[in-house]
């Protein structure tokens, strides 16, 4: 009988343990996924950072310490390269943040036909990136471009300007393409959080006398402040770490006028054979951008609870 009753006890315990601890239990194989497909791939990379790796002498892989580190942050390639990052990233951002707003602004003033501009809206969004870089270099073209065509026709310009070749236009214009590509997404998120606040707080607002600008930072602004910090993280690693734009358009160039970090890494480990200095770079690419979530996390307060009170 004592027996009976502990292995009944047993299987309560085992049973209650299984209900209390479910949720976790589920999470286990996409945490071992996650750990084959990014933990190892970083932890190896981390290693290969500190090694002299390169795909000319695969034999001669020897741990040099931080010497990596220090050879990319004493060459100017790296700064020049970091900068065009930091430009790259703040104009698309803010462009796709502009444009995604007043779009979603606009959308949610129009009663009919909404369906129809939110889809049209939404095309760029919906391009894979050897299109979208293939579309964009035939607009831009200096030979038969329709941009040059249009500019020189009302005067604005008297010769073609080659806008993915010329030092002055090249980051410029991958900005331009990416901010066309990524706006939709922002209008179709604020799009959905402008439907989250109440409209009894708008008719307040009208009773009360508030003008559009009042509206937009005593309401709109406060009930998307979430939602702005998400976005800004998303969009962020996305930009920072984008590569195919920048690669596909201009390689980085003329002279590393347009070349990012991802495209430095690149180079680095593949053009010049040097996987172990490479993979430095790729580490600090990670560190910079960790820094930056870890800014907006705390600007915007996404962790703390209070926030939304």
């Amino acid at each position: 009988m004592k027996n009976g009753q502990g292995n009944k006890i047993g299987k309560r315990g085992l049973l209650k343990y299984l209900d209390d601890h479910l949720a976790q239990l589920f999470i286990v194989p996409a945490l071992i996924c996650l750990a084959l497909l990014v933990a190892y791939p970083a932890l190896l990379t981390l290693y290969n950072s500190m090694t002299n790796l390169s795909m000319l002498t695969m034999s001669a892989n020897k741990f040099v310490g931080l010497k990596n580190y220090t050879t990319v942050l004493q060459g100017s390639e790296f700064w020049v390269s970091l900068l065009n990052s930091l430009v790259y990233t703040f104009f698309s951002i803010l462009g796709q943040f502009v444009f995604g707003f007043i779009s979603a602004l606009a959308l949610q003033r129009i009663t009919k036909g909404r369906t129809f501009f939110r889809t049209a809206f939404l095309i760029p969004w919906t391009f894979p990136s050897i299109a979208l870089t293939f579309l964009w270099t035939w607009m831009l073209d200096p030979s038969f471009g329709i941009l040059n065509f249009i500019l020189m026709k009302i005067g604005i310009i008297s010769d073609p300007i080659p806008w993915f070749s010329m030092k002055s236009t090249a980051l410029a214009s991958v900005i331009a393409m990416n901010i066309w590509f990524g706006f939709p997404f922002i209008m179709l998120s604020f799009c959905a959080g402008l439907q989250t606040i109440p409209v009894e707080y708008y008719e307040v607002g009208k009773i009360e006398g508030v003008n559009f600008f009042q509206e937009l930072r005593y309401i709109v602004f406060p009930g998307l402040k979430r939602i702005i910090g998400v976005l800004l993280i998303l969009r962020t690693i996305w930009v920072f770490n984008n590569y195919d734009f920048i690669f596909l358009t201009t390689g980085g160039g003329p002279n590393i006028s347009s070349q990012t970090v991802p495209i430095y890494a690149y180079f680095t480990a593949w053009k010049r054979m040097a996987m172990g200095r490479g993979s430095a770079i790729t580490i600090l690419l990670l560190v910079f951008v960790s820094l930056f979530i870890a800014l907006y996390f705390k600007l915007f307060k996404i962790n703390d609870q209070e926030a939304d009170e």
